[in-house]
């Protein structure tokens, strides 16, 4: 579940980040998701993690803060105290059609670009994960991942490159030249 949460929490914020034109540190959001989780043990509260989907909403409908949380508690009670009987009609697939949305708004298509220029491995290695968590669910395609991943550092660490260095005519400096190894 640590592992969930925490990359969860880590590929939300670095998703938006990226978006927002700012930058995030790793260690500082696993410091504070673990002083949150610390919190919530104490006080025997929930487990806590972030929610990609209502970030997307939030940010789809112009939020800059975290005063859209507050909001959206204040919402969210009303509609429990006074609108109960209006939601109990409100039609489930316009709810799915909010989450499905939401979810859109979470896929970086520049970086499956990005990742296709840099190594098509790396970019099978996210579509498979992609797949991985639409099709068996979100910890299994986690684990995909790991295992595919483990298997691609393998196989590139038991066919390193070669490097040979000499001189070139009409250059002052050696150079060196990268070969892959064919056996």
């Amino acid at each position: 579940m640590l592992l969930v949460g925490y990359t969860d929490n880590v590929l939300t914020g670095r998703a938006f980040a990226i978006r927002g034109g700012y930058s995030t540190d790793a260690n500082q959001e696993f410091l504070a998701l673990g002083a949150a989780n610390v919190g919530a043990g104490l006080f025997q509260g929930f487990p806590v993690s972030s929610s990609g989907s209502r970030t997307a909403i939030g940010e789809s409908a112009g939020a800059r803060t975290q005063l859209r949380s507050l909001v959206a508690v204040v919402c969210v009670v009303i509609v429990l105290l006074f609108l109960r009987p209006v939601l109990a009609d409100f039609p489930i697939p316009a709810l799915g059609a909010i989450v499905i949305y939401a979810a859109t708004r979470l896929v970086d298509v520049h970086g499956f670009r990005r990742l296709a220029r840099f190594r098509r491995s790396e970019l099978l290695l996210a579509v498979v994960t992609l797949a991985g968590v639409l099709v068996f669910d979100i910890l299994k395609g986690i684990v995909i991942a790991v295992v595919i991943s483990a298997a691609e550092m393998l196989r590139r660490v038991a066919r390193p490159h070669d490097a040979i260095q000499g001189h070139v005519a009409g250059l002052a400096c050696m150079t060196s030249t990268i070969i892959r190894r064919l056996g």
